[in-house]
């Protein structure tokens, strides 16, 4: 399992694997999509590649939305958040074979949320259009365009984080039982830092 930590703001600094003319971006390949320059587009594949397109971001992201329907794709972003050094965000990327991508993009926690949020707002509309239609010609046989829609990142990632505060809480609290019975004091917050860290980069 790779492990990699890729810089936005060194974006000119990275090393590229290669430049092609075209790239047919699908849900199942692409991890990230952003503006190299003028004319070129930087995407990071699901397998690592960092590929330069010969064409404008605005045209790859016209073409994928075309053929696709729907444009959404934080689907395969497992968890993002703010970096305690700076104000930027580093998001978690799953590539193939379990591979790990730590993307560190120069926005701010609260500006990537808004953005992400309003995504979810379009991705529910369309999901929802979506099934109103397949109810309409009979691929369903019931109304669940109107059910409420659960599916959207920011709540995924809240109810994630609620879970995830428990798990170390927990963790902290037996930690804290044992040290305290083997050493007749309360745990060192060096080391509770340092459980809290191992947890988070697991």
């Amino acid at each position: 399992m790779v492990r990699k930590t890729i810089d936005m703001s060194m974006l000119d600094k990275l090393k590229i694997d290669g430049e092609v003319a075209n790239y047919l971006v699908q849900w199942d390949n692409t991890l990230l999509l952003t503006a190299y320059d003028q004319n070129r587009t930087f995407v990071l594949t699901a397998d690592g590649e960092q590929l330069l397109i010969r064409e404008r971001l605005k045209d790859v992201l016209s073409r994928f939305a075309q053929t696709n329907l729907i444009y959404y794709m934080v689907h395969l972003m497992e968890d993002a958040s703010a970096l305690e050094s700076d104000k930027r965000v580093e998001m978690i990327m799953n590539g193939r074979a379990g591979d790990k991508y730590h993307v560190q993009i120069a926005t701010s926690e609260r500006t990537f949320r808004r953005i992400v949020s309003a995504a979810d707002e379009v991705a529910k509309e369309q999901l929802s259009l979506f099934e109103y239609w397949m109810y309409r010609l009979g691929k369903v046989k019931r109304e669940i365009f109107e059910r409420t829609y659960f599916g959207d990142y920011c709540v995924y990632t809240k109810l994630r984080k609620l879970a995830l505060d428990l798990f170390i809480q927990t963790v902290l609290h037996i930690l804290n039982k044992a040290h305290k019975k083997v050493y007749g004091e309360e745990t060192p917050a060096e080391l509770v830092k340092e459980v809290k860290r191992v947890i988070n980069k697991f």
